[in-house]
């Protein structure tokens, strides 16, 4: 069960999103409980749309919740972010163990951008973050 459209090529050149991961769960099982419809997402064993360069099936379920807002800032984005972020049901997800939570921050930086490339979570991010056992994973990359 793919959710959403395929990814564009990306263009922004900041964007942040939640993920989650499981080797095992479908996506439907993900969102149930998660408690979140996914914007995005793909269950494990599904075809892979780049089947051609090697891969099969995909190898993992994943499921994406992105800001309502996707331009702006990266704090922008992270401000309206964490509201959805928040719904996820921590207890249920402390229960099934074994998915992987990230915290995805990926800025795509111009050395002539006069652009702030720094990144702060408040405490109410961190505290979330630790009580659904998510990591951060920030890509920053010079074009």
């Amino acid at each position: 069960m793919t959710v959403g459209a395929q990814p564009a090529v990306l263009t922004r050149r900041t964007f942040a999103y939640f993920r989650a991961a499981s080797g095992s769960l479908s996506l439907a099982d993900l969102v149930k409980l998660l408690g979140v419809d996914a914007d995005e997402g793909w269950s494990v064993g599904e075809a892979h749309p780049r089947a051609n360069q090697g891969r099969p099936v995909r190898t993992f379920t994943s499921w994406h919740l992105y800001p309502p807002e996707r331009g702006g800032s990266v704090s922008d984005q992270l401000r309206s972010l964490y509201p959805r972020v928040r719904e996820i049901r921590a207890d249920a997800v402390r229960a099934a163990g074994g998915l992987t939570l990230v915290l995805e921050i990926v800025q795509y930086i111009h050395e002539q951008d006069n652009v702030n490339i720094g990144i702060a979570l408040d405490a109410e991010w961190v505290a979330l973050l630790a009580d659904l056992g998510a990591h951060i994973d920030i890509d920053q990359y010079l074009e």
